[in-house]
């Protein structure tokens, strides 16, 4: 077991960045713990959500931080400090928001398109990952499954030229099973191929779908020329920049976490937090 905080939209109503950005230590520092135990996995978590908490009936508002982009920017973004920690060179976990962006339908959210105007798109929906990512230092972001002015989030140019090259982000991964939803389920496309091609090139670095598949439609894309090894290498220098920073390739006696135990864990200091 794991300590258990409220619901991030509770923890927002403290309007306490110190208290979420402890909360954020403890989740950052029990993942490195279950990491150590287990030899790998799990340093990547798929947190916070900062979707805008725009109309109650919306299925997920429990996993924001509310109805505000300035108050869910530094509610998230506290978070994201405790989890990543202190020491920049290596991270104690890496935080992963979400979902890029205008996620806020449940009902038929696989395929359908959020019409966005400007304004709405700058002032509201992209504030909070601007504020998470350009201010915060959020590692990763994970894209969303709807569509933004008719175009999949997992395509979105966006990623590239707004996520990664104006506010620094480092590595963006779609949501589970959005490759094949591209063709299943949107309809954008009608081969896997494609949407490799076009999401790697609109700066997505990593498919979370059926393996299988993925490699399938990676390797017709790269042989029938719709990606390159640049496109490749781009794609895997984000891949190891993350690593990098989580000391995965540091020799053991200097890996800064190496002693993070499972007494860490769900431990009296952390219930009182």
């Amino acid at each position: 077991y794991t300590t258990i905080f409220p619901n991030p939209i509770g923890m927002s109503a403290s309007f306490d960045r110190d208290m979420i950005k402890q909360a954020g230590k403890v989740t950052g520092t029990e993942a490195r713990a279950l990491y150590e135990r287990s030899g790998g996995g799990g340093l990547c978590l798929w947190a916070p959500t900062i979707d805008m908490e725009r109309d109650p009936r919306w299925g997920r508002t429990e996993e924001g931080y509310g109805e505000d982009p300035f108050l869910t920017g530094e509610m998230a973004g506290a978070y994201v400090q405790g989890i990543q920690g202190e020491d920049a060179d290596c991270l104690l976990a890496g935080a992963t928001v979400k979902h890029f962006y205008a996620n806020n339908v449940e009902e038929g959210r696989t395929y359908k398109s959020s019409e966005i105007e400007e304004r709405d798109k700058e002032e509201y929906y992209l504030e909070p990952y601007r504020r998470v990512i350009g201010q915060y230092g959020a590692i990763g972001m994970m894209t969303a499954y709807n569509s933004i002015n008719g175009i999949p989030a997992i395509v979105n140019p966006e990623i590239q030229f707004r996520a990664k090259d104006e506010w620094g982000l480092v590595h963006a991964v779609c949501d589970g099973g959005d490759m094949l939803q591209t063709v299943e389920e949107h309809h954008y496309f009608t081969e896997h191929a494609d949407t490799v091609a076009a999401a790697l090139k609109a700066g997505l670095d990593c498919f979370t779908d059926d393996q299988k598949e993925v490699i399938r439609a990676a390797k017709k894309a790269y042989e029938d020329g719709r990606i390159t090894e640049e496109d490749i290498d781009r794609a895997l220098r984000c891949h190891f920049r993350v690593m990098f920073r989580l000391g995965l390739f540091t020799p053991e006696p200097d890996r800064k976490y190496k002693d993070t135990g499972m007494e860490k864990v769900a431990c009296k200091e952390h219930l009182e937090i």
